[in-house]
């Protein structure tokens, strides 16, 4: 029964961590970050569910593969979960928004080809880590074409050197400006059509 049960798991976290107060964590879709959280729970108690999975009261189905899977994707995710601590913080404002996008993106590209890049991942990973990618890219595009945040960003103190703006204005072949004189072009460009709007005063009676 449900007692037996969770009797023989604090037996297990006693005698394999040392802690009997450490319990699986439900994932809640309401929850901002709840499925993290649990993948980090299971996780951290790897071995006890292993140990589990041989016990007749205890169906668990999980697998090293499994394991091996949670722990490369959190290897995106603890980073994502940083990256949405920090948005939905009370002191970023729209200027900070591009610039930590922008480096959350440079940071899976670089676990990409420092972690991966030699030891392929196995298809499972493989098929997951691309519905997430997918959707993450999905997220920095309505951003980056988002020309408050875009004006915004480029106010921001370091940020205005930074390589994205040389992917979103591209300096042409037959342009004799500096790649800054024409990235700074392009935003007083953008910036100036919201403002000619309040400078068109008319007079009614």
């Amino acid at each position: 029964n449900s007692s037996a049960k969770k009797k023989v798991f604090r037996n297990l976290l006693k005698k394999i961590l040392g802690d009997t107060n450490l319990k699986l964590r439900s994932y809640c879709k309401t929850r901002w970050l709840s499925a993290i959280e649990t993948l980090r729970q299971i996780v951290k108690l790897k071995d006890v569910l292993m140990h589990a999975s041989i016990r007749i009261h205890f169906r668990v189905e999980f697998t090293d593969d499994d394991f091996t899977i949670i722990t490369n994707l959190l290897l995106f995710l603890d980073p994502f979960a940083v990256l949405c601590a920090l948005l939905s913080s009370d002191s970023c404002t729209s200027k900070y928004t591009i610039p930590l996008l922008t480096k959350y993106e440079a940071v899976i590209t670089d676990i990409i080809e420092s972690q991966f890049s030699k030891s392929p991942l196995c298809s499972r990973t493989n098929t997951l880590l691309e519905k997430f990618i997918n959707k993450v890219n999905k997220y920095l595009s309505n951003y980056y074409n988002n020309d408050t945040c875009c004006s915004a960003a480029f106010l921001t103190l370091g940020f205005s050197n930074n390589k994205f703006w040389m992917e979103k204005y591209p300096v042409d072949s037959n342009n004799r400006q500096s790649q800054s004189d024409h990235v700074c072009r392009m935003i007083a460009q953008e910036m100036i059509g919201p403002l000619v709007q309040f400078l068109n005063i008319t007079v009614t009676d």
